[in-house]
């Protein structure tokens, strides 16, 4: 009997701390897309970028580092391109770069 009393105790508890369906895939989205857009500045701008990013913009700094194109606006169109792919509820995207001899800076919508 002890048995029974906990086990439906424990069910209930889980079912309290459990999120919501819609909770859990807005959270799996949202860093889905944010880890979608990192890999596209890694590859964009190398392994050392540093990236601030939220559903509509991204900040991104390349410490002590300069990147051989040397038109950051291209580099920051390419990049709020795939932000607009990363974070597709976002109606525009901008991002600005920031290099040791530069910076850029673009804004798209959709």
């Amino acid at each position: 009997m002890k048995i029974i009393v906990v086990g439906i105790l424990l069910s209930a508890a889980g079912l309290v701390v459990l999120p919501s369906r819609s909770q859990a895939q807005a959270v799996l989205e949202t860093s889905g897309g944010q880890a979608y857009f990192e890999r596209a500045v890694k590859t964009l701008c190398g392994s050392m970028a540093q990236v601030q990013v939220g559903p509509d913009h991204a900040f991104v700094y390349l410490s002590g580092a300069y990147l051989q194109n040397r038109n950051l606006d291209e580099v920051a169109r390419n990049l709020a391109i795939d932000g607009l792919n990363a974070f597709p509820e976002s109606s525009s995207f901008s991002v600005h770069i920031e290099d040791s001899r530069g910076n850029g800076y673009a804004e798209v919508s959709h």
